[in-house]
């Protein structure tokens, strides 16, 4: 039984769905018929020679690869990258690679490099990896980024968000440790904010509070708030 190809259109672009055993023989079927595929949705890739073929393709565009634990090696080589979506991956990520990047999702568990700049980047999701940035003045500089969603890590406050100043949407989700936002303020573009999750933030009494935010979503679970707001426990005698 032949190889079945799940495909489609996604915002005008050839999306093709593939399992990583299935990347050679699904991009050459598209070759072979003369199709484009822009934007590549993977799904269990644990080895870096899964992804060795994409070298063959430089013009994709997208991609998205989940599940697994993969050394995303190859992807070096496709420089006119727009949309990068990563679960867990192995080695480093050099940006600056993909200086077209607008949409990138990280799941951290290799190594990113960041270019001082990212001219065209309006999309960043990041999960865990702020585990590693004492503050947001480490990102680049992203003059058009218009959407931030921070999940997971250590952070303490939100110092340095300004360098964003056209941010219209804020996404805070798992900071256990966050304390402070008032660096919201600064932001004028801000439109939109939502809290998940964040046990040490409070919210506001209305979103105008941060200027002019329309939109204000807070939620937190009981279960982690009454494990922030417990008294601590003594020390039990030996």
């Amino acid at each position: 039984m032949g190889c079945q190809f799940k495909a489609g259109r996604f915002r005008g672009r050839s999306v093709l769905c593939l399992d990583a055993d299935q990347l050679r023989e699904g991009l050459g079927h598209y070759r072979d018929n003369d199709i484009d595929v822009l934007m590549l949705l993977l799904d269990d890739v644990d080895e870096v020679a899964q992804l060795e073929i994409l070298r063959e393709y430089p013009g994709i565009r997208g991609i998205s690869i989940t599940g697994g634990d993969c050394d995303i090696a190859p992807l070096a080589e496709l420089t006119r990258l727009e949309i990068l979506v990563l679960g867990d991956f192995r080695g480093e990520l050099d940006l600056g690679r993909h200086p077209a990047l607008h949409t990138f999702y990280a799941c951290h568990s290799g190594t990113i490099l960041w270019p001082p700049r990212m001219e065209a980047l309006r999309k960043l999701h990041l999960y865990t990896e702020l585990g590693q940035l004492p503050s947001l003045k480490e990102l680049p500089e992203c003059p058009d980024l218009r959407v931030m969603v921070l999940d997971g890590g250590e952070l303490t406050a939100l110092d340095g968000i300004e360098r964003f100043p056209n941010l219209e949407m804020v996404g805070l989700k798992n900071l256990r440790k966050l304390a402070d936002f008032s660096a919201l303020r600064k932001l004028r573009s801000l439109d939109t904010l939502n809290i998940v999750n964040c046990p040490l933030l409070r919210p506001p009494a209305e979103p105008r509070h941060f200027g002019h935010v329309r939109h204000l979503q807070y939620r937190c679970s009981p279960e982690l708030l009454a494990e922030v707001c417990a008294p601590p426990r003594e020390p039990q005698q030996p």
